[in-house]
């Protein structure tokens, strides 16, 4: 029998997830049109009613499997399941995402079909008021399976920031292709890149790499959620996460490209850590707080030699405004700029229903 086994856990776990969204994701896996499928869900410690809700589920649905495990973060609840894996594909899905009902019938035929070792669809993020197709289809072939030296085209798209393939959900691993090459998530790593640097390994050593140009995989906004929040606990681990990549480019025979990537790379990451982190608006520490807050983010050595480094790769003029603003420390504008961000989305959202003049 064919199983893919789907492994579940927010963000950084299944760990205290809103029943709502927790509910969508397990209902969605079990409504998957392959049967012969083994659903493993990891309570990494929730202090909530997610493990029971998981083991309510278990108890109508014989392929259901619940690990309760104490906390141990995001990376170590997806090495768990994977490990307890039976299945010759294996899935990774988050607590507070879902799928469509073909995803795994439609997966594993055309990994089966192309003799792959990993398949790659799309995501659509759903803020709840919009969705966003995240298309990676400009970089990527529909239906081509990447071969050989081609793989190191994919490993170079997970430095590049809208390629769309940096995340460890949305794909379908060999399960032998994980366990031979030992390709687990850097349990070290609880949250901030850990995808990042798990796919970078990922595509390291894959002979053949499928494809698809098809919206499967629902990513849920949930503001609530800690992949959302700036503290300087999270900053720290996205730094750890690009000091564990910048060590395996080291390693590569493609040092050169692959370093260039890297370092603009860096470069997003700065713009995002301060529109969207520290000087987003809904923050509610005070503005001198936050503005030292980014200082000393700053003055990490990977983010200072990204800063000042003079080549850009893909990056737009609104960005570089930001990271202009940036270099000179200009932080009230980069205030500014969040608060401008901010309401241009609730305008396209409809959020902002009249306007009083």
């Amino acid at each position: 029998t064919r199983l893919v086994g789907s492994e579940m856990c927010i963000r950084d776990r299944v760990y205290n997830v809103p029943v709502n969204y927790l509910r969508t994701c397990v209902e969605s896996l079990m409504a998957q049109t392959l049967r012969e499928i083994e659903i493993i869900l990891v309570d990494d410690g929730s202090t909530d009613d997610s493990g029971k809700i998981c083991d309510e589920y278990a108890g109508r649905d014989e392929r259901i499997r619940v690990i309760h495990k104490e906390n141990g973060g995001l990376s170590a609840a997806r090495n768990t399941g994977v490990r307890a894996a039976l299945g010759k594909w294996v899935m990774l899905v988050d607590g507070d995402d879902w799928i469509e009902p073909e995803t795994c019938m439609e997966a594993s035929r055309e990994g089966e079909r192309g003799n792959a070792q990993i398949v790659c669809w799309e995501i659509i993020k759903d803020f709840g008021y919009k969705k966003i197709l995240l298309n990676a289809e400009k970089y990527l072939e529909d239906g081509k399976v990447y071969q050989g030296e081609e793989c190191s085209y994919l490993q170079e798209l997970v430095l590049c920031f809208d390629s769309y393939v940096t995340e460890s959900p949305a794909k379908l691993f060999l399960r032998e292709y994980i366990v031979e090459n030992q390709i687990y998530h850097n349990d070290s790593l609880r949250q901030g890149m850990e995808g990042i640097e798990f796919c970078f390994r990922l595509f390291e050593k894959a002979d053949r790499v499928l494809f698809l140009n098809r919206y499967w995989y629902h990513y849920t906004f949930n503001k609530d959620s800690i992949s959302t929040c700036t503290t300087e606990k999270n900053n720290d681990y996205i730094i750890r996460c690009l000091e564990e990549i910048k060590s395996n480019i080291q390693r590569s025979p493609r040092k050169e490209q692959l370093m260039s990537w890297y370092k603009n790379r860096i470069l997003y990451v700065i713009v995002t850590t301060a529109i969207s982190g520290y000087f987003h608006p809904e923050s509610t520490r005070p503005f001198k707080e936050r503005c030292a807050g980014f200082c000393r983010f700053l003055e990490q050595p990977l983010i200072k030699e990204a800063l000042h480094q003079p080549e850009y790769k893909n990056i737009n003029w609104q960005r570089r405004l930001i990271l202009f603003l940036v270099r000179h420390r200009m932080f009230w504008a980069l205030q500014i700029l969040g608060k401008m961000r901010q309401r241009q989305k609730l305008a396209k959202s409809g959020k902002i229903p009249f306007s009083i003049i």
